[in-house]
């Protein structure tokens, strides 16, 4: 295997790239390809609190997919604890797959629909190196999800969604990962469930480490969770900033991020905020080089459309602090 050349990076992406064919778009004559993830350069380090946000169809889902070696990249590298698995079998990967865990946005698809609850907890009891099974470890797991233990004969069609997510961490938090990718875990929740859910991510990685990686398009969920943001449009990302630096953020796609959330609105003057217009360019530009923004840039078109915007994709550059 090839080692990471950062040896303290828990989790590192290079140039991860991925495309699918849509079904409108299969057949003999069409070999159209969607690009979903263009590029993406990612670390994670261990017990880090990383958001990555952006909206739907930014490409959060499938960078996920790819780290957690369910879809495979088209190109780019994938390094876990300093070991390249990117073209890993699913077999090669199961001794390193108790170190990774994740949480789907949906959440029933995260828990086994044919075993009950009590099952499931007792399945990670064993799963986490204990010989015997105590009907006393389960039921502090779920005290410690704050469940009763009246659901432990139940089956996951029978529990309601914040239930469902409240015991996918219960099992997490037996197998003790090193890494969480989770994705989308509190979209659908109610607020008390948001809250519930997102403190007991904070309690995972206060004692046991855990280092996560928290996809989500809600800015406020990560207020006071998070260190570190990353920005995603259109499978490329835009901007990386820590989290209390928010107020210093210049990508126009960040800024209207900030403005769909009115708790953060105060940071910034309605001209920053109106750098960006919702309604798309009624001339298209489909150019693969193109910024990947510029169908939406309200400063593309201010500026008189310059043709950097057209023929060039910008890319990251480091903001002196």
């Amino acid at each position: 295997m090839i080692n990471s050349q950062n040896q303290k990076t828990l989790l590192e992406a290079r140039c991860i790239s991925k495309y699918f064919i849509s079904p409108a778009q299969k057949g003999l004559f069409s070999k159209r390809k969607h690009r979903a993830l263009c590029n993406i350069d990612i670390g994670i380090e261990p017990g880090e609190k990383v958001g990555l946000i952006g909206r739907s169809g930014s490409g959060k889902s499938t960078l996920i997919r790819c780290l957690a070696k369910l879809i495979e990249p088209d190109n780019g590298v994938i390094y876990f604890k300093n070991i390249d698995i990117t073209r890993m079998t699913s077999g090669e990967f199961r001794p390193l797959r108790k170190y990774m865990q994740v949480l789907f946005q949906n959440n029933y698809s995260t828990l086994n629909p044919g075993m009950k609850v009590g099952q499931m907890l007792a399945e990670a009891i064993r799963l986490s190196g204990h010989k015997r099974v105590l009907t006393k470890m389960i039921e502090e797991q779920m005290r410690k999800v704050s469940l009763p233990v009246s659901l432990l004969d139940r089956f996951p069609k029978e529990l309601s969604g914040g239930e469902c997510r409240r015991i996918g961490i219960a099992i997490i938090d037996l197998l003790s990962p090193e890494l969480l990718l989770a994705d989308e875990p509190v979209t659908a929740l109610d607020y008390v469930n948001k809250c519930e859910t997102i403190s007991l991510f904070q309690k995972l990685n206060r004692e046991k480490g855990t280092a996560i990686l928290f996809a989500t398009h809600d800015l406020e969920a990560m207020e006071g969770f998070i260190q570190r943001v990353i920005v995603l449009f259109g499978g490329v990302v835009v901007e990386k900033f820590p989290f209390e630096r928010l107020w210093e953020v210049r990508h126009p796609h960040t800024l209207e991020l900030v403005r769909y959330h009115g708790f953060l609105k105060n940071l910034f003057t309605d001209k920053e905020l109106s750098s960006y217009n919702k309604t798309k360019d009624e001339r298209v530009i489909e150019n693969k080089d193109a910024c990947v923004f510029i169908n939406y840039c309200q400063r593309y078109r201010l500026s008189g459309k310059p043709e950097a915007c057209r023929t060039i994709q910008p890319k990251l550059e480091r903001v002196d602090e």
